[in-house]
């Protein structure tokens, strides 16, 4: 029997921004922080709005549901891949990752620094972000500092060969972030990934 469970009568965060008009972004956005009422597939984790739920934001916000919405959808989320971005200005380190999340089949992205990384964190839908604290242009504080300023709470790992530095301490004010110091195994690596995307493991 498969592990999956079919959902009915909800709609993916993408299906929602479809209907709304709003990127899908916004949407996950809005699923996090209670904007919409919504609860996270038992299987793959993927934020997911019943029927009555999307139709009482369209109310709140004075808009009449469109006739789509009359009906009941019968939605069986995809169980997807994470998509982890990588924000680090060393390459070997970069590559590490990716060939570490690789063989656990979740999806990465990679940015050389925050500047990139920050353009590519509000363009993109990610589950995670590695984030090193030294980097040219934008740095590890300063990329969690404009994040928090366009209310984007993608959770973010701290990958650092600096843990004790004034830049961790920095990081730390915006909210508790697990932290790996540099150089890393693939254990302490995935344990901290797997534990933030509070999920099993990969068998």
């Amino acid at each position: 029997m498969s592990g999956r469970r079919e959902i009915s009568g909800f709609y993916s965060t993408g299906q929602a921004a479809k209907v709304l008009d709003m990127s899908p972004r916004t949407v996950l956005e809005y699923c996090r922080n209670g904007k919409i009422k919504a609860k996270q597939h038992p299987v793959t984790n993927q934020w997911i709005i019943a029927d009555k739920d999307l139709k009482a934001f369209l109310k709140s916000k004075g808009i009449k549901p469109p006739d789509a919405l009359d009906g009941k959808p019968d939605m069986e989320p995809e169980q997807k891949s994470p998509r982890v971005l990588v924000v680090d200005d060393e390459i070997f380190v970069r590559n590490a990752i990716k060939r570490h999340l690789d063989i656990e089949n979740i999806e990465t992205c990679e940015a050389a620094d925050g500047e990139k990384g920050f353009e590519l964190a509000n363009s993109q839908i990610f589950d995670l972000i590695l984030l090193d604290l030294q980097m040219p242009k934008v740095n590890g504080p300063k990329f969690i500092e404009k994040m928090h300023e366009v209310y984007n709470r993608t959770p973010i790992i701290i990958i650092t060969g600096y843990p004790d530095s004034d830049l961790v301490a920095k990081a730390m004010n915006y909210g508790p972030i697990t932290l790996v110091p540099k150089p890393f195994t693939r254990q302490t690596l995935l344990k901290a990934v797997y534990a933030v995307l509070d999920r099993p493991r990969n068998k």
